[in-house]
């Protein structure tokens, strides 16, 4: 595949890409992870600092950072195992209060993990412009109370970290000897602020993905999802690719067409390879689909066990441009279930939104 992206190692953590990339969705941002305090006061300091999610579902990191006894510094982390070999770093989705914050990773060798991490510091824009107090109760808690900020998608911003942009530190220190970051086993992530920023702070995280360069047969399929679309009229097409790469089906929106409110191009897909395949199971199979799924589509997804989604067009991209869309997001919707499968999304986004 001829390379028509430009290296990200000469831009600075956070900056926006100038090209496509497909973004993974990790599911860290679930409601059912456990983010886990790790303050100084581990060293007798007095900051502190929570996690949970609010009314819109996003995790929220909150606190007070204290410059006493030597402290001054706040952070949440979870472990997790992601094989994120062949990524080119993170990207995340969030609202900040103005301040500078830090994103680690610890990996590992032989399933241990090393004693120091890997960060990358990110600056933040000041999107949040009401007390602390609705978002954090006390120390130690892990509720938010109702008066917790929903913010719009447009007072989000993307952070975009470059794997080659991560330094290995210990106890905030540098560590000259350690091994190039290898993300292919990256058991733990966590969130920090520090560096004398005393006072009161948040972080309203959407999502943490993992982002890559797209593989020449992930945009052809898409391109095929894209050819659907435009055949049925409409901005919606999905193929399914099974997991020997070859096509199973492909379709088109056909609402109209056949007078079925349930003939999304994704469900007619699935129906499709669902009679090829002689059985409801599709594990092990790929979803090529313009749009983000719907919640109807994506349930009918994780019931036949389809173990990887590829979308363009997000659902808040459709309400932009005037479309109808239920707002349940499919990650939302995958992680209320042991059995998600994979999410990609950014997959050809420019040619599906102008389909839109």
């Amino acid at each position: 595949m001829k390379n028509r992206h430009k290296s990200t190692s000469s831009r600075n953590p956070g900056e926006i890409p100038e090209h496509d990339y497909l973004a993974m969705l990790t599911g860290l941002t679930h409601s059912g992870i456990l983010w886990e305090p790790v303050n100084d006061t581990v060293m007798g300091g007095r900051s502190h600092s929570n996690a949970g999610f609010n009314s819109s579902g996003q995790l929220c990191f909150h606190g007070q950072v204290s410059l006493e006894n030597n402290g001054g510094f706040a952070s949440v982390r979870t472990r997790c195992r992601l094989g994120l070999g062949g990524f080119a770093g993170f990207r995340l989705r969030l609202a900040g209060d103005g301040k500078r914050y830090s994103f680690r990773i610890k990996t590992g060798k032989d399933g241990q993990l090393h004693r120091f991490s890997y960060e990358a510091v990110f600056d933040t824009r000041d999107a949040l412009h009401s007390d602390h107090s609705g978002c954090w109760k006390n120390p130690g808690t892990t509720g938010l109370s109702d008066r917790s900020l929903s913010l719009a998608d447009d007072s989000h911003e993307e952070i975009w970290l470059p794997f080659d942009r991560f330094r290995p530190v210990f106890r905030g220190r540098q560590v000259p000897d350690a091994p190039d970051l290898d993300p292919s086993d990256s058991g733990e992530v966590s969130l920090m602020i520090k560096d004398g920023q005393e006072g009161s702070f948040e972080l309203q995280v959407s999502d943490i993905a993992a982002y890559r360069l797209p593989q020449e047969n992930e945009q052809q399929w898409m391109e095929l999802a894209l050819a659907m679309a435009g055949e049925s009229g409409t901005p919606y097409g999905a193929v399914i690719v099974g997991p020997d790469d070859r096509i199973i089906s492909k379709a088109g929106n056909r609402v109209g067409a056949a007078s079925d409110a349930s003939a999304h191009a994704e469900i007619e897909a699935i129906r499709k390879a669902g009679k090829k395949q002689g059985s409801a199971g599709l594990s092990g199979c790929r979803l090529f689909t313009t749009v983000e799924p719907c919640p109807m589509c994506m349930s009918a997804v994780i019931w036949a066990g389809i173990s990887e989604v590829y979308y363009g067009a997000g659902i808040p991209d459709v309400v932009a441009a005037g479309g109808k869309q239920i707002m349940m997001r499919a990650a939302e919707l995958a992680g209320r279930t042991p059995d998600s499968p994979v999410l990609y999304e950014g997959l050809c986004r420019d040619a599906c939104i102008r389909k839109l």
